[in-house]
């Protein structure tokens, strides 16, 4: 018999080997199996990895960091000239016509109602503290 017959003979419709969303490999048949294995030792080393998430992840960080790397000498001279000047204008640029004041309602609500509750326990306190005062009074005889 000859590789080609004995294949076919070996070989299954997909129909049959497919389980679910699982593929039998060992059911393929030998030459997809050795192309497959063809295929991935030809595959280099800068292939391999570049399918590992991990690896992706550095190179794009590697980059980043060498590309901030370039602009620092920019930014170091920038602020070395800034402080040559030694104008505070110089340092810190701030707009206060720009900036938002809002009204704090809710700070003085709690406020108001802390008070409130607050004076409402320490009469209840008091109230309680007399009771207990006049009791102990009324029941020790004179």
């Amino acid at each position: 018999m000859s590789d080609d017959q004995l294949t076919a003979k070996n070989q299954i419709p997909a129909a049959q080997y497919l389980v679910g969303s699982e593929r039998k490999e060992y059911m393929r048949g030998f030459k997809a199996i050795n192309k497959e294995i063809e295929l991935l030792e030809s595959e280099t080393q800068q292939d391999m990895l570049r399918k590992i998430p991990e690896y992706v992840q550095a190179v794009s960080d590697q980059k980043r960091v060498q590309l901030e790397l370039e602009a620092l000498p920019a930014t170091i001279s920038e602020f070395v000239s800034s402080v040559k000047d030694n104008k505070v204008e110089n340092w810190v640029d701030v707009n206060l016509a720009s900036a938002e004041v809002k009204s704090n309602v809710r700070l003085v609500l709690t406020a108001a109602i802390s008070l409130i509750l607050g004076g409402m326990l320490s009469i209840i306190a008091v109230l309680i503290s007399k009771a207990m005062r006049e009791r102990k009074a009324a029941q020790v005889p004179h």
